[in-house]
C-alpha cells in the first residue's frame, strides 16, 4: 500500500467514525407550496424548515416532512390521525396565526420513528435521532 492509500483509507475511517453528521445537510419537500427544503440544524440535531400557513396546513406538512426525512412517499407513511388530530392540529395553529389567541403554539409528538416539532409561527421540525436509536442506524 502506497502513501496515497494509506491517505484514502483513513478518510474513509474518519468518515466511518464520524456519526454525528447526517446523512443529508438538505432534503428536498415534493408536493407543499410554502416548503421547499428541510434544512440539518448541526446545533439542534434535526431537521428544520419554515412554512406559510396561508398556503399549506400544518398537518400536511408534517406528512411530507416526515416523508422527506425518512425517504419514502408520503402515502407509504401511517395515517398521521393514528398520532394526532390532524384537524385540531390545523385548527390550533389557525387560532393562533389568525389573531385569536394571542402567543404561539409548539406540539410535540412522535410520528413514524421521529420526534417532530411544530411551531405554530411556521417551523416544523423532525429529530432523526428518535428514528435512528429505534432502528440501531447511525448517521
Amino acid at each position: 500500500m502506497n502513501a496515497g492509500d494509506d491517505h484514502a483509507a483513513d478518510a474513509s475511517a474518519a468518515q466511518e467514525c464520524d456519526s454525528s453528521l447526517p446523512a443529508r445537510k438538505s432534503i428536498s419537500v415534493d408536493g407543499l407550496n410554502s416548503i421547499g427544503t428541510l434544512e440539518y440544524d448541526e446545533r439542534t440535531g434535526r431537521y428544520r424548515a419554515t412554512y406559510d400557513h396561508g398556503q399549506d396546513f400544518p398537518s400536511e406538512v408534517i406528512i411530507h416532512a416526515v416523508a422527506a426525512v425518512s425517504n419514502t412517499f408520503p402515502t407509504d407513511l401511517e395515517p398521521l390521525y393514528s398520532v394526532i388530530d390532524p384537524d385540531a392540529l390545523d385548527s390550533l395553529c389557525a387560532s393562533l396565526t389568525q389573531g385569536r389567541h394571542e402567543g404561539d403554539a409548539r406540539v410535540t409528538f412522535e410520528f413514524h420513528g421521529y420526534t417532530v416539532a411544530l411551531n405554530s409561527y411556521g417551523v416544523v421540525e423532525v429529530d432523526p435521532t428518535t428514528h435512528e436509536m429505534a432502528s440501531g442506524e447511525e448517521r
